[in-house]
């Protein structure tokens, strides 16, 4: 069958010069699990790397294995044995109370 008898337009000059191939970049071709997995392992090897070489802490940020670890226990916190209760403190600091006055005069004084 010839393009004529087929309805198919015969390829011209004209319709050769309005068709394109748009390329796709590299990062639109990857499925979208493999890019969030990706994302993944690279944001939690990160935070392994900071942790590791002690940038941080690790009663700041814990190590994701030392979190993993402790959600397999059930245990509240990682560290039960690093955390200490915290001092209450009551009352004002004597460095406080002078400016709290000054405060207090200058808003009296305002309106």
């Amino acid at each position: 069958m010839s393009d004529v008898q087929s309805g198919a337009p015969a390829p011209t000059q004209d319709t050769e010069d309005t068709v394109w191939v748009q390329e796709v970049s590299f990062i639109d071709s990857v499925p979208r699990w493999i890019a969030m997995s990706f994302v993944f392992f690279v944001f939690v090897g990160t935070w392994q790397m900071v942790t590791f070489f002690e940038m941080v802490s690790p009663i700041i940020l814990p190590t994701p294995w030392a979190l993993l670890h402790k959600w397999s226990l059930g245990l509240s916190t990682p560290y039960l044995r690093r955390i200490y209760a915290a001092a209450t403190v009551f009352g004002m600091p004597s460095a406080v109370k002078p400016l709290r006055m000054a405060a207090r005069i200058w808003i009296s004084a305002t309106c």
